[in-house]
């Protein structure tokens, strides 16, 4: 085996020694993921040699047992994570017995034709780290590890690539990101106090320097929560002061500056380690149907940190539209399965359209039980699992180039959708209706690889609405995937307001420059003049 690259001048990956193309189908992997009284992600965690009364009793032996299991449908990469606890029990120091443990797994994966695809956002249970923090001492810690990590298997072959960051969203403020805050206005600004304080009107908050700067309310759709800008209840949303606001427009660019920042970081650390295998981000889509705007990746739009991964990922699953006034409960009408397909692709193609292959890396439903995902969810049958699982993958096929389902097995520990949308039953022997067919699957996509299909037109995306408006986000999306079903499929083109650092531009000469319509940027993307 050689190393997976992402495939010249596609969206799509090959084997960088024999330019054979490479589609990776597989599966989410960890020993048992089980419910927390108080604290963790999720209300769980999920250790990589974990286990339970379904499994075997030996973390590593329970790992090359579903790598067999996996194997025998066909997959061909398996997402794990790399957990603090597991690796660095004591410190700085890569522990020698973790690092074996994991070494047997690759090894039996390699055996079996399998690659791993490491995934190294850390869970903050039971080792104390906070979960996605981006703020000092945790990322500084964070950064040390992964620099261990990849001098320790930065150049295996049987890695298929590394997940930095992990369904990132940042918090909307904290006293660290007000202190960045100031610098980060001046320098846009141009030391110019005044023409920041044109730019935001009115805030109703008085400053006199940009360090005593005011951080904008949050969007309405925070505030309210979850259901609030669901389509049934948009005329029922209060008034925002700040939607379409340059001040909140500024705080969200900042953000982005932060996330992307902690993105470039974690590459550069792993590419100085010595990491050949790619690298990517593993990412809720923050252009998400029926939640507030950014609520999914707040700090993590692609568009920012894109030269720094080698190809995206999305993670998807349609809780949202079940909450009351939502697109629906796609098993509970063609119409709101139709709804969710249209949303998953048109999300895949806003990362497509900046350049780079997406992979599905989380995705899944249930059957065989009830279950919970933000709210109560009803008994869905082996059949249905089937069902909406293999209209994901035949609606998916021409946006994305590569799946990861979640999970291997049924999880019953689990406090969500986890406990029944496995390939196979909570015994790990059992195999499900769609893991057979998602086994059929995978040897399909890999004897004919997937091409994303042309576009046939490329719509804008009004970022400024996007970020700052919980209406305008939902209005719009629903008008694009009501639209590309119909015509699609269509490439999205981030339109941004231009932020010139100086007032005046001059040429070489120093004759002034006058900016006049829009402006191609290197990677073609358009912004306002």
């Amino acid at each position: 085996m050689g190393f997976i690259r992402v495939a010249k001048g596609k969206l799509g990956f090959e084997d960088a020694t024999t330019g054979v193309p490479f589609v990776p189908v597989g599966s989410n992997y960890c020993g048992v993921m089980a419910a927390l009284s108080e604290g963790g992600y999720c209300g769980s965690e999920f250790p990589l040699f974990g286990h339970d009364e379904y499994t075997e009793k030996d973390g590593v032996a329970e790992g090359i047992r579903a790598l067999e299991r996996m194997a025998a449908l066909n997959l061909n990469v398996v997402r794990i994570w790399l957990e603090p606890d597991e690796f660095f029990p004591y410190g700085r120091r890569l522990d020698p017995i973790g690092a074996a443990k994991l070494d047997t797994l690759l090894d039996a994966g390699r055996s079996l034709g399998i690659r791993f695809s490491l995934g190294l956002h850390l869970t903050p249970i039971p080792s104390g780290w906070k979960l996605h923090s981006h703020e000092p001492p945790h990322n500084e810690r964070l950064l040390e590890m992964l620099y261990l990590l990849g001098r320790r298997w930065g150049q295996n072959e049987d890695v298929f690539s590394w997940t930095i960051v992990g369904e990132g969203f940042l918090p909307w403020e904290s006293h660290w990101l007000r202190e960045k805050w100031g610098p980060f206005l001046q320098y846009w600004y141009n030391d110019n106090l005044e023409a920041l304080k044109k730019a935001w009107g009115n805030t109703g908050v008085d400053f006199h320097s940009f360090m005593d700067a005011p951080v904008p309310p949050r969007n309405i759709g925070y505030q309210l929560g979850l259901g609030s800008v669901n389509p049934g209840n948009l005329d029922k949303l209060p008034f925002d002061q700040w939607a379409g606001s340059t001040w909140r427009y500024d705080w969200r660019l900042f953000l982005e500056e932060i996330g992307s920042s902690r993105v470039h970081q974690e590459a550069k650390v792993l590419r100085d380690a010595g990491v050949k295998q790619m690298i990517t981000v593993g990412n809720n889509s923050w252009l998400f149907p029926n939640m507030p705007c950014g609520q999914m990746a707040l700090g993590y739009n692609p568009y920012f940190y894109l030269d720094s991964v080698d190809y995206l990922c999305q993670h998807h699953y349609p809780a949202p539209q079940c909450l009351p006034g939502g697109n629906g409960d796609p098993l509970s009408s063609e119409e709101a399965l139709q709804s969710w397909l249209n949303a998953v692709d048109v999300m895949g193609r806003t990362y497509t359209s900046l350049g780079k292959p997406v992979v599905l890396e989380e995705w899944s439903w249930y059957g065989g039980g009830e279950t919970a995902f933000l709210c109560k969810l009803p008994f869905r049958t082996l059949e249905e699992q089937t069902i909406y699982c293999e209209r994901m993958m035949e609606t998916t096929q021409h946006t994305y180039s590569g799946w990861f389902y979640w999970m291997w097995r049924d999880q019953p520990k689990a406090t969500d959708l986890t406990n029944f949308s496995g390939l196979y039953a909570k015994d790990g022997n059992t195999l499900k209706p769609w893991g057979k067919r998602y086994g059929e699957w995978a040897k399909k996509l890999q004897a004919a690889p997937p091409v994303v299909k042309p576009a046939t037109k490329v719509v804008d995306m009004p970022m400024k609405d996007l970020y700052t408006s919980d209406r305008e986000h939902e209005n719009w999306l629903q008008q694009q995937m009501h639209e590309y079903h119909r015509h699609g499929p269509y490439d999205f083109n981030p339109v941004f307001e231009r932020k010139p650092l100086t007032t005046v531009c001059t040429d070489l000469t120093l004759s002034t420059v006058t900016r006049t319509g829009p402006i191609e940027t290197p990677m073609g993307v358009r912004e306002d003049g």
